[in-house]
């Protein structure tokens, strides 16, 4: 009796409820990488210092890159000219001059006057000898340390010759274009210079039946000039 009373009061009593466990305060695993060992720095080698070497007169002269401008100074410059072709008549001829040039140069720039006397055998068949005096001022620029000189020179031309139909006396004009002669540096004064191809327009009788001149021409020229 006393038994079964006990089960009936241990079946009424409530089911306890389960309690949750307390959540846990452990830190939650990781997925980030695990670190690397830093990197070692990159060290820049050090840079030789590099000091220009001085150009010195001796080494430009030996590379003909000496400034033969001479600015600052007055020149003077005798000159050869020589010629076999007549391009206006399409013929060949012997043609030569001799002349004489000075000038101020201001930097690479510069003015001259020039003095030439120009003579062209068998001009014609009546006509061996033609004689002509030219008087005339220009200017000049130099360029590539003095190396490359472009001038242009205009004045008067004086016939000194006779021919079939002309007197001498007759003074008519010209034009002298050397576009790009060549320098060299013989020494601190003295400049040998070299012009391939010159342009000459020379007209002593410019009325009537007009007396032209028109040629091509190779010159050498020595200069002098004031330091």
């Amino acid at each position: 009796m006393i038994g079964a009373l006990a089960l009936v009061l241990g079946l009424a009593q409530p089911t306890p409820t389960p309690v949750p466990a307390p959540p846990s305060t452990a830190a939650p695993a990781s997925t980030a990488p695990a670190p690397t060992a830093p990197a070692t720095p990159f060290i820049r080698p050090p840079i030789r210092e590099i000091v220009p070497r001085a150009v010195t007169a001796q080494r430009t002269d030996a590379i003909l890159l000496d400034s033969v401008e001479h600015e600052d100074a007055w020149w003077i410059q005798p000159s050869l000219m020589a010629t076999v072709y007549d391009p206006r008549r399409d013929l060949v001829i012997a043609r030569w001059s001799a002349g004489l040039t000075a000038g101020r140069r201001f930097s690479r720039w510069g003015l001259q006057g020039q003095v030439e006397f120009d003579q062209t055998l068998d001009f014609t068949l009546d006509t061996e000898v033609l004689n002509v005096l030219n008087l005339g001022v220009g200017g000049e620029y130099l360029s590539f340390l003095g190396h490359v000189r472009s001038s242009l020179t205009l004045g008067m031309s004086v016939l000194m010759s006779d021919t079939i139909i002309d007197d001498a006396g007759q003074i008519g004009w010209y034009i002298d274009v050397r576009p790009g002669a060549l320098r060299w540096a013989v020494s601190k004064q003295w400049t040998f210079e070299f012009t391939p191809i010159s342009l000459d327009i020379i007209v002593p009788v410019p009325t009537g039946i007009p007396l032209v001149i028109y040629a091509y021409g190779t010159v050498v020229s020595l200069e002098w000039s004031s330091l």
